[in-house]
């Protein structure tokens, strides 16, 4: 896998929100290699700082904002190491590396459910005073998204169908319908204090009454995306799966998606390299790896850094290709199969899921989905056996003649 950097917001607002969208290009002007950006309104001067945990530093900065939120900024080697392994929404067991068919994952998941929420939750937010840093837990609010209007509601399989845009609209084709429907409907307020456990209403400034609801995703995308996103995540997953399963036809198109969300960026060594080696897969590997690509030889991490070419080598900034989000991650890759490396994408001849490899493949690996390969394995075995069977029957007649 080629080394990226990988941006990843802990509230998943829309990339086409303008706030939004001019707070991550400040951040982008004012990040200095920090681990981790914090967008906060109201501040009046970029805040630096660093943290410890343990042996290992971690730097943060603080910038003056529009709007509230906190990038992670993960540096992932071409062994998929991901640095730092704090806050980088992974699940645990992963160990802090991505999977190399986390695009598949995403391409044949399920669609999220909904559910209710409160208006708040609480999180460690940085104070400052007098130049130095200080956390104190508070409740972080939030307001309504945007509202789409249900098409459809199948009670009997309890499914929801939304469409979008409305039929007396005039969007010739939805780009971002988040920020369609702000412009149509305006934005929404709650109508009264909302519950974790019942349904919520919310209203507009015109008196239209929507409920309110969460996406709720399946694992592992619950931990990718712990506030559930918005309709223009959903969105991005189905044009993600529709662009796959006719990716010849939408090469340009699936080119254009990823320059939405990708920028040339810069990045060290020692993220790239050093510090994700180090902490997905230990010293031994580390000093393997360096002495076979630098010729630096070192008995332990401490001879590493007081190394005279460690500067030099590891400390100078390199290019990197910036992603941002989780959706932009998805674009990279599917980019890559499709433009990059010529591989086919198509639905497996037996379940059906997405499946990527030779032009020739008609079925899942056991990595793709290990219940479809045992299943055609069995099958396979069984048709075996059939043949065995009559093979045996036809051979004991020849006997018996």
């Amino acid at each position: 896998m080629k080394p990226i950097q990988l941006w990843l917001p802990l509230l998943n607002v829309s990339w086409d929100t303008p706030s939004f969208s001019r707070d991550i290009q400040r951040a982008q002007r004012e990040w200095l290699g920090e681990d981790k950006v914090w967008l906060l309104p109201g501040l009046k001067e970029t805040k630096r700082w660093c943290l410890q945990a343990g042996v290992s530093t971690y730097k943060e900065c603080a910038i003056p904002s529009e709007s509230f939120n906190v990038i992670t900024i993960a540096d992932v080697s071409k062994n998929t190491g991901m640095y730092p392994p704090v806050d980088t929404a992974l699940p645990k067991d992963w160990n802090g590396k991505l999977p190399h068919n986390l695009l598949d994952l995403w391409l044949n998941s399920n669609d999220p459910a909904f559910g209710s929420t409160s208006n708040h939750f609480k999180m460690n937010l940085p104070f400052f005073s007098d130049e130095k840093v200080f956390f104190r837990e508070v409740d972080v609010g939030f307001s309504p998204g945007p509202s789409f209007p249900i098409a459809d509601i199948d009670e009997e399989n309890n499914e929801i169908k939304l469409k979008w845009p409305p039929d007396d609209s005039n969007i010739i084709e939805s780009i971002s319908p988040e920020a369609e429907s702000r412009e149509i409907f305006g934005s929404y307020g709650w109508e009264e204090e909302p519950v974790a456990d019942g349904l919520n209403t919310v209203i507009n400034e015109s008196g239209r009454k929507a409920t309110h609801t969460i996406l709720l995703w399946d694992f592992p995308f619950k931990e990718m995306f712990p506030l559930g996103g918005g309709m223009d995540l959903l969105n991005q997953k189905q044009q993600l799966k529709y662009y796959a399963l006719h990716a010849e036809k939408n090469q340009n198109r699936i080119a254009e998606q990823v320059s939405k969300f990708t920028s040339k960026g810069w990045t060290t060594l020692e993220n790239q390299l050093i510090l994700p080696t180090l902490v997905t897969e230990g010293l031994e590997e580390l000093f393997f790896n360096i002495e076979g690509s630098f010729n630096i030889e070192v008995d332990s991490f401490k001879d590493l850094l007081n190394h005279k070419k460690y500067d030099e080598v590891f400390r100078e900034m390199i290019p990197v290709t910036r992603i941002f989000g989780w959706e932009g991650y998805f674009w990279w890759e599917l980019n890559n199969l499709v433009n990059k490396r010529g591989k086919s994408i198509k639905s497996c001849a037996l379940c059906g899921n997405i499946i990527t490899g030779r032009i020739d493949k008609e079925f899942c690996s056991k990595t793709e989905n290990s219940a479809c390969f045992n299943k055609r394995k069995a099958n396979s075995k069984r048709k075996e056996r059939k043949v065995a069977n009559r093979r045996d029957k036809t051979k004991n007649k020849e006997k018996g003649t």
